[in-house]
């Protein structure tokens, strides 16, 4: 649901709205989600079974309570950090990074991206390890590495270093 903009700002909101890849949740000063929009296809159940029903009845408990701390400090006017949260289902995790806006004298917008594939990778690279240099006249010294788990069709990475002289 569309926040109450004259018909001139509803179509360019929408527009927005549509582009991003993010959701944008608008949540009451009592934590109750009042909307879903954009991309809801990163739930994991029809945003319409969420509404009207408070962020604690949903979320685990630890992501819950930051969740709400961020929601107080944005209806107080506060800038807030972006947080990061994971949501484990039925074996499946989730990872989320949401960003917080006053959005009305009583509700918030939380602008919420899936964040899921960045978080794979940044473990993966974790796990990431180089071995042996080797350089020619024609390149550079350079580290031959091991292909990442997840990275189908990937032979090797080679990264490159330039020699000092």
């Amino acid at each position: 649901m569309a926040p109450h903009l004259p018909d001139s700002e509803l179509a360019a909101y929408q527009a927005l709205v549509n582009a991003m890849p993010d959701m944008v949740i608008r949540i009451g000063k009592d934590h109750i989600f009042r909307s879903f929009e954009g991309n809801v296809e990163d739930l994991f159940w029809p945003a319409g079974v969420y509404l009207g029903i408070k962020v604690e009845d949903v979320l685990p408990d630890a992501a819950a309570a930051r969740f709400g701390t961020a929601l107080e400090e944005a209806l107080a006017g506060n800038r807030v950090p972006p947080l990061e949260y994971s949501i484990h289902h039925e074996g499946t995790v989730r990872h989320y990074e949401a960003r917080f806006v006053k959005s009305g004298p009583h509700e918030v917008a939380a602008i919420v991206r899936n964040v899921t594939r960045e978080k794979e990778t940044e473990e993966q690279l974790s796990e990431y390890q180089c071995s042996g240099t080797w350089s020619t006249r024609q390149w550079p010294a350079v580290q031959i590495c091991p292909p990442l788990k997840a990275a189908a069709g990937t032979s090797s990475v080679i990264q490159g270093h330039r020699r000092s002289s």
